[in-house]
């Protein structure tokens, strides 16, 4: 992400990776107050989290716990940065198990097309 703006769209952008993409239902991973925190890495917004012993991470195995959202959770602490999609490591955290989010691929994509996710990066 730039730290400051270098260009103008005619049109705002449709969404941001990892904010609501509609007004439908959502769900949230259900650990409890506190009860679920960022491992050692911290989590990166807009991916996939698997969640062990109420730690969460962005790798694992078997199917995700749930969808990191964009819902306040990052701080930007780096010395001059305009911005950050980390959670930092021991910082609570929430995750989405239902919803429509925004999300960025590496591939096309088609309305109602599978996704998955990669077991070491949560993209």
């Amino acid at each position: 992400m730039n730290t400051f703006q270098t260009h103008m769209n005619q049109y705002p952008a449709p969404g941001i990776p990892g904010a609501f993409a509609s007004d439908n239902p959502h769900a949230s991973y259900v650990a409890g107050e506190g009860a679920l925190i960022t491992g050692p890495d911290g989590l990166v917004i807009a991916r996939f989290a698997w969640v062990t012993k109420g730690v969460a991470a962005n790798e694992g195995t078997g199917a995700p716990a749930g969808f990191v959202p964009r819902d306040g959770q990052a701080s930007v602490v780096e010395w001059l940065a305009g911005d950050s999609n980390t959670i930092y490591p021991g910082r609570e955290c929430t995750l989405m198990v239902s919803g429509d989010f925004w999300a960025l691929t590496t591939t096309a994509a088609t309305v109602g097309q599978k996704v998955f996710a990669s077991l070491t990066t949560g993209e």
